[in-house]
């Protein structure tokens, strides 16, 4: 059912939705989607869902097939399930580092850090339907095998974060490495600052130096 009108017309689905006034921006419209209701509303108005739904949500920059195939990773779980494996791999990687101290505040510093450094690069690529690891490319518009990072700027991170992931994650900076150099293979330049593509704001060439530090 799609609702167009005002307050008395969507009186009709007052059963699940709370109507309230609110002021908003001239001539914005809110949209909001409930089961088996569609309602497109004025812009004077704000509905409220008065149920609980959940939701499963997958995302690919490859084609809608992959991304209903990474859906699949979710299994079964709930969303306790689901909350509880995502706490047990960050617990393993920030358990990479086992520091000791008496004093909580200091072990909440460090790990908070710990935690905001490897937040990026972001992992662009995805598994196929072959197990084989695939990625969408920002520079060419291409699907194509292998690794790619992206969402992060070389003009600190390559004095100290990819030095520290050489030491720390080795594993998982490999694959990083190799996103790099898909990056060169794909645009002819390397990524100074990815995201996703190239992004002119950058002077220097410093991812350079993090393919040469992890070479050698």
């Amino acid at each position: 059912m799609l609702i167009l009108g005002n307050r008395h017309e969507v009186k009709r689905v007052r059963p699940v939705l709370l109507v309230l006034s609110v002021l908003l921006a001239p001539k914005v419209l809110s949209v909001l989607l409930v089961p088996k209701v569609l309602l497109v509303l004025p812009e004077n108005l704000l509905l409220l869902v008065m149920e609980q739904v959940n939701v499963r949500v997958a995302s690919s920059f490859i084609s809608p097939e992959q991304a209903e195939l990474n859906l699949k990773e979710l299994g079964t779980d709930n969303i306790e399930q689901i909350a509880a494996k995502g706490r047990k791999v960050w617990n393993d990687v920030l358990g990479r580092i086992e520091v000791k101290d008496d004093d909580i505040d200091h072990l909440r510093t460090f790990y908070s850090c710990l935690y905001r450094s490897v937040l990026f690069p972001r992992s662009f690529y995805e598994i196929d339907a072959k197990g084989d690891v695939m990625h969408y490319s920002p520079y060419n518009g291409e699907v194509l095998p292998g690794y790619m990072f992206t969402d992060t700027g070389f003009w600190d991170t390559f004095r100290c974060l990819f030095p520290f992931l050489n030491l720390m994650y080795p594993e998982m900076n490999q694959k990083m490495q190799e996103g790099l150099v898909n990056a060169y293979k794909e645009s002819g330049f390397l990524p100074e600052w990815a995201s996703p593509g190239h992004r002119d704001c950058m002077v220097g060439n410093n991812s350079a130096s993090i393919l040469v530090d992890a070479y050698m």
